[in-house]
């Protein structure tokens, strides 16, 4: 990652709708390839690029699964372009990936909350973050961001994003906020 860490900071948001809602999303992004699968020789959404997503939504009549649909194929696009920005170590292209996987996370697929969405878009305001998402099942937990370092970071940009994170969390009940660095090597991954 060069000159940036992984930082993962901790809404505090209990998952408390993981097992029900995000069965459900598993089961509308299914149905949704049920409904594509009258049309296309397809055996998983991960088979679709976004071009071919957009020009057969019209397949999907649900437009609550056409969100969660175009969230899985836009991310598992993402994805394949991630690892291809890591591998190029191409960090602010990486950084902006993760913003938009956020996006869709929050937008489309609908697993965010205002703490967690605070977090990320606090990060996304500071100079020196490459990129911030939600990380895990959602509904509450943690956010990851990449953070661009000095020398020293302790003493540089980790206070600056911790003081501007406390400081919107005021707006929330929410008043402990857990960080932590992550230190992270790239390895070896299978092709995807």
């Amino acid at each position: 990652l060069g000159n940036y860490k992984l930082i993962i900071t901790n809404s505090m948001v209990k998952h408390s709708l993981v097992s029900s809602a995000y069965n459900d999303r598993r089961r509308e992004c299914e149905k949704g390839l049920l409904m594509l699968q009258r049309a296309l020789d397809i055996s998983a959404l991960g088979d679709l690029t976004d071009l071919q997503f957009e020009a057969n939504k019209y397949l999907i009549g649900d437009e609550v699964i056409q969100k969660r649909v175009h969230h899985a194929v836009s991310e598992n696009q993402r994805t394949i372009a991630a690892v291809s920005a890591l591998k190029e170590n191409d960090i602010l292209a990486f950084g902006e990936l993760m913003n938009a996987s956020h996006r869709s996370l929050r937008d489309d697929y609908e697993v965010s909350c205002p703490e967690v969405d605070t977090l990320v878009e606090t990060a996304w305001e500071l100079p020196f973050v490459a990129g911030s998402r939600i990380t895990g099942g959602g509904f509450g937990g943690c956010t990851v961001l990449s953070l661009r370092i000095k020398q020293k970071i302790s003493r540089l940009h980790f206070p600056k994003f911790t003081k501007r994170i406390m400081i919107k969390f005021r707006n929330f009940t929410l008043l402990k906020l857990v960080m932590a660095h992550v230190h992270c090597k790239m390895c070896q991954m299978p092709a995807i």
